[in-house]
């Protein structure tokens, strides 16, 4: 190769390197290090010469399965739980003095468990003369007990020559009263969820 060759092959490479370093210096390459992720197609359109880019870590947030939906909670949990047991008895011993002898086991209601953990509203079992449901009523309001309105302290008369009471004279005895309230929303939750998780046999809540 001759000394005029070599020359024109050596000027072309530096014109060729003087045009590398000219854009370079115009259009630096983006520090792939540092920069922020571009995420999602409503991102900011990139500069001229910029690459877009998506974390690792955004792309597995994006296409992650969604959450699973949070548990509802009553809405009495908080004040149940800044209550204290004269405010809002957490168990209540179905036992009352009217009775001259309790001949079952006494009942002992889980009252924080229904409100909390079941989300029983407070007018699911406290109503007025009416038998309408306290809906307002809050923890820590005084309530009635069921005694003060269901005033016969026993279960009303069975057996052949038992008078024929309608519902609401039924209800004037205690022991009906409650067993109407209790039982009677146990099986209608047993029914709607097909299950027998809510007690309705004496046994089960007379527990010795």
């Amino acid at each position: 190769m001759d000394k005029k060759s070599v020359l024109l092959i050596t000027g072309g490479v530096a014109i060729v390197l003087a045009l590398f370093v000219s854009i370079a210096v115009d259009h630096p390459f983006p520090d792939f290090y540092t920069r922020p992720a571009v995420v999602g197609p409503e991102a900011a359109p990139h500069g001229e010469g910029e690459v877009e880019m998506y974390a690792s870590e955004a792309v597995a947030a994006e296409s992650a399965a969604p959450a699973e939906p949070e548990e509802p909670k009553s809405p009495y949990a908080g004040a149940v739980a800044a209550a204290d047991d004269a405010a809002f008895p957490k168990t209540i011993a179905l036992k009352t003095e009217a009775y001259p002898e309790h001949t079952k086991p006494i009942v002992a209601f889980s009252h924080a468990k229904h409100v909390v953990d079941y989300m029983t509203g407070c007018g699911d079992c406290h109503h007025n003369e009416d038998g309408e449901p306290l809906d307002d009523l809050q923890v820590g309001d005084d309530a009635a007990k069921c005694i003060d309105c269901h005033t016969k302290p026993s279960e009303p008369p069975k057996g052949k020559d038992a008078p024929d009471l309608s519902d609401v004279e039924e209800r004037e005895y205690h022991a009906e009263a409650l067993h109407q309230n209790c039982k009677n929303c146990h099986m209608t939750y047993n029914k709607e969820n097909n299950t027998r998780a809510a007690p309705t046999s004496c046994s089960k809540c007379h527990a010795k």
